[in-house]
């Protein structure tokens, strides 16, 4: 239940996002508004508006008389998406190496050795949370705020895609692991390319980090789906 709070819609959205993210409410799954009031001890009201900021964001997609349900992406949305955030690697690079602050670099690496540390430990749920803040902070870096804005958005629509083909791979957690291995190690190349001070490095180790990432997604989306896509699925 949550505190009650001049805050609380900010609560509600907070836990639904964790939901979502988390893949506990995947793609295509209805939420379920009087089970969510009820387990948080709310109104149905902070519910709808949740769903209503999120559906603003794209993660959540609205139908008259069905519903909320969490969006799926498609390969081919996929696909536009990793193209358009790999096209703003530049962008990003160079503002960075132009405005990142002193000790950035240092910021940046706690957050990878928090990853490695959930990676030892085998823990798969603390991943994504502390993935999210790195690159919140990575654009922060940039000074562009709108860029920020739209380069989480792209961040968070790929998460939805991710999740769709990842959630069958739970069962293979070593696999799950090997993953977020990968993945880490690109942010050490991104931050070992910040420090180096060269928009170049810093653009190539951007444009892999996102291909490595969609090249694991695409792998993975081939495997649970046999190379189908489906259609809206059950309620949560």
């Amino acid at each position: 239940m949550l505190n009650r709070a001049p805050n609380l819609a900010t609560q509600v959205l907070t836990d639904l996002e964790r939901r979502i993210y988390g893949g506990s409410i995947p793609p295509g799954t209805k939420v379920n508004e009087s089970h969510l009031a009820t387990e948080l001890g709310v109104s149905r009201g902070p519910i709808r508006e949740a769903c209503r900021a999120l559906e603003s964001e794209r993660i959540i997609e609205a139908f008259p008389q069905r519903g909320s349900f969490v969006r799926k992406i498609s390969v081919k949305e996929a696909t536009d998406l990793f193209a358009i955030r790999e096209e703003l690697s530049g962008i990003i690079a160079r503002s960075i190496i132009e405005n990142a602050p002193a000790g950035f670099a240092d910021q940046l690496q706690v957050f990878v050795n928090e990853m490695d540390a959930g990676i030892a430990a085998g823990d798969l749920e603390s991943f994504f949370p502390t993935n999210l803040q790195f690159h919140k902070i990575l654009l922060s870096g940039t000074g562009n705020r709108r860029l920020e804005d739209i380069f989480l958005g792209l961040f968070k629509e790929l998460r939805l895609f991710r999740i769709q083909s990842f959630l069958p791979e739970r069962h293979f957690p070593d696999r799950v692991l090997a993953y977020n291995t990968d993945s880490n190690r690109g942010h050490g190349l991104i931050i070992a390319a910040i420090r180096s001070g060269s928009y170049e490095t810093l653009t190539d180790a951007l444009r892999q980090q996102v291909r490595a990432s969609r090249d694991r997604s695409f792998q993975a989306f081939a495997r649970s789906t046999g190379g189908g896509e489906s259609s809206v699925g059950e309620v949560a």
